[in-house]
């Protein structure tokens, strides 16, 4: 039998799936990046779980993977690993007949369109027009692509806007830009809207309101992996009002970007806001402050009345996009 591999790779965990020529998954495994020194490992061992909980020996014939970079001559590097993927590497070694890197924002584009309105939470609905649609989300990095309706399906695009230069809009906001210029040598919105970017508010705000101790500012001086989930979970319990502020801000931000992009492509088949991040702070998302945010363009807010706006809520829509593709090869 043909089996398909599909992946979404990511820069701190990697889901894969075993589906069958047809589609029907057979197994999903889960792995974090921190566990392996390359995706040939993760690969390898996604087979011998299968093998031990399918009892299945199963080679695919294609691989399908998400991955967070941009793809160049089949090659992708991952800046927040370091890692450098080659497809005609990776099917070498790994014994597959075909392997297709792609971005991991190309594969949420086909995901959402696979995605039930159960996997959504809609802020602002809009008509049925097949107009262009954005999508946008914060994880390790901060994603971006789109979708253009081409005669009788949409064909979706790759984006790198999460590195587009950070534009400060509030005083607060400019005295975190001015902090991290002392940091990096340019500072993009990715510095701010992702899991790193929780973490340099979180500091910056810490200096700047003169905090004094602290668990979590230890485990950044520390550089720990799970910080971002620490100060996530200690704003949603309440017990750090810094870690409470850095999350509004970084709500702000995450708005303002989403705004941006569905300004730049008026995105009137939609805007999703996918990633790992959002759905995990849901409780802490004020909707009518994130939409207003969103929405806050000046002169031409009124054209994004009319945009529907959807986070995702489903985590493995990278996942369910690779499969979709993947289908077709």
């Amino acid at each position: 039998m043909n089996y398909l591999l599909t992946g979404d790779v990511g820069g701190t965990k990697t889901l894969l799936r075993l589906l069958t020529k047809d589609g029907v998954p057979i197994y999903t495994g889960r792995y974090s990046m921190r566990d392996f020194k390359g995706l040939e490992g993760i690969v390898a061992q996604f087979l011998a779980d299968v093998y031990r909980f399918c009892q299945l020996s199963a080679q695919p014939r294609v691989a399908c993977l998400g991955v967070a970079g941009s793809i160049v001559d089949n090659k992708c590097h991952m800046v927040n690993l370091g890692w450098t993927l080659d497809s005609h590497k990776l099917a070498s070694d790994l014994g597959i007949e075909r392997v297709v890197l792609i971005n991991d924002f190309t594969a949420v584009g086909y995901g959402i369109l696979g995605l039930d309105q159960g996997d959504l939470l809609t802020l602002q609905g809009g008509g049925n027009s097949p107009g262009t649609i954005g999508v946008i989300g914060a994880g390790t990095g901060l994603g971006e692509g789109f979708l253009i309706w081409q005669q009788d399906r949409y064909v979706v695009y790759p984006s790198e806007g999460g590195h587009v230069d950070f534009a400060p809009r509030t005083a607060i906001e400019m005295e975190l830009l001015k902090y991290l210029l002392s940091k990096y040598d340019r500072v993009s919105v990715e510095r701010v809207v992702s899991g790193q970017g929780i973490v340099n508010i979180y500091e910056f705000l810490w200096q700047y309101r003169q905090g004094t101790g602290g668990e979590i500012y230890q485990a950044i001086l520390a550089q720990a992996p799970e910080v971002p989930a620490q100060i996530a979970k200690a704003a949603l319990e309440q017990t750090d009002p810094i870690a409470m502020e850095t999350i509004g801000i970084f709500l702000d931000a995450y708005a303002a970007a989403v705004g941006n992009l569905a300004l730049k492509l008026l995105s009137y088949g939609g805007i999703y806001v996918a990633g790992g991040i959002l759905p995990k702070l849901i409780d802490l998302v004020d909707r009518e402050r994130f939409l207003s945010t969103i929405k806050a363009k000046g002169r031409v807010s009124h054209l994004l009345d009319r945009v529907p706006f959807h986070i995702v809520l489903n985590p493995e829509v990278g996942l369910i996009g690779a499969g979709i593709l993947g289908k077709t090869l």
